[in-house]
């Protein structure tokens, strides 16, 4: 019953992180207007982000609060995931993943290795023991190949993301996060086109493995 007691500091927080991640993204936007795909759509897109973002975070928060981490835990399993979260809203408004949400994953990542290195195996996310490097590489490297055969169907910020996750998950969780993102991101492509009617019209696919990304860093 008193995980429930949870629930109101983690609503807090997210509104708190909704406000201040959204007045980044704007930041993101106007500094890197001429990668934008949506340009003169950046107001219509983004008019439900708060939302998304108070909904995603609370969520983020809350349920890496009932796991009771220390504190090197909970910030190696928050942080990731609230970037994610950006990697979601980014990707979704703007097909677009920045390189400082990705720089920023990476980070995390090298940091998982290095405590796992100095023996504080407690305190990173279950799975990023199993071969985080080769698995990052791997992952990489696949998805820069998959870029070239799809001519921009998946991106540069696509496959620097999943090599950021491969740090994260190690081997086992990424290849999850793989499986399960490119099945929803085929039925997504496929809705997408018989809703639309064009296979020039591209979808994001950072969501289909960012949300999967985030469920697997907060599993046990």
């Amino acid at each position: 019953m008193l995980t429930y007691l949870y629930f109101i500091p983690s609503f807090l927080g997210g509104l708190l992180f909704a406000h201040f991640a959204s007045r980044l993204v704007d930041v993101f936007y106007k500094r890197r207007a001429e990668h934008l795909t949506f340009p003169e759509d950046i107001k219509e897109r983004s008019k439900r982000r708060r939302i998304y973002l108070t909904v995603g975070a609370t969520l983020i928060f809350y349920f890496a609060s009932i796991l009771t981490l220390g504190v090197p835990a909970f910030l190696l399993h928050v942080l990731p995931c609230l970037l994610l979260l950006l990697v979601v809203i980014t990707d979704s408004e703007q097909h677009l993943i920045f390189d400082e949400i990705n720089g920023g994953l990476v980070i995390l990542g090298i940091l998982s290795v290095l405590l796992s290195h100095l023996g504080q195996k407690s305190s990173i996310p279950a799975g990023a023991l199993d071969a985080p490097i080769p698995t990052a590489l791997v992952a990489g490297l696949a998805f820069a190949g998959l870029a070239i055969l799809t001519r921009g169907g998946i991106g540069g910020g696509d496959v620097k993301l999943l090599f950021a996750l491969g740090l994260l998950l190690g081997a086992d969780r990424t290849m999850a996060c793989v499986f399960i993102g490119a099945l929803a991101g085929g039925i997504g492509a496929l809705l997408h086109l018989l809703r639309k009617g064009s296979k020039k019209d591209l979808i994001a696919y950072g969501p289909y493995y960012a949300i999967p990304g985030m469920l697997l860093l907060l599993l046990p």
